[in-house]
């Protein structure tokens, strides 16, 4: 089983454990490299939500604190929109923002990924 997606979510969308691991980490690395903060990320080695949560969470918080401008480029390039985090936030007042966003990065990088399995076939 995948540690992001259940095996049965990965056959229905042709992909393996291996397909989305290679390419959720590829995608993950060029949307953050597109905005020039890949550095914040480390290198993922363990495939667990929480670690990749963790991961995320902690470039997240780094890159906050380097400019917002930065922080607003990378959600763009995610494709997160202000609006979609804000609502999310709100439904969820307890966790901090990194927090929220990380969860909204996790799920997005995973659509892409799934779609671009989509129409490339």
């Amino acid at each position: 089983m995948s540690l992001l997606l259940k095996d049965s979510e990965l056959q229905r969308h042709g992909l393996t454990t291996d397909d989305l691991q290679t390419k959720f980490k590829t995608q993950l690395l060029k949307d953050f490299e597109m905005c020039n903060v890949h550095q914040y990320l480390k290198p993922i080695t363990d495939f667990s939500y929480e670690a990749i949560h963790e991961n995320i969470q902690n470039a997240l918080q780094q890159i906050a604190h380097s400019g917002f401008s930065t922080y607003q480029s990378l959600l763009y390039r995610i494709d997160i929109s202000e609006r979609h985090l804000s609502e999310k936030m709100k439904a969820e007042p307890d966790k901090k923002s990194e927090d929220v966003l990380a969860e909204l990065v996790i799920k997005r990088i995973l659509q892409k990924v799934i779609l671009k399995k989509i129409y490339s076939e």
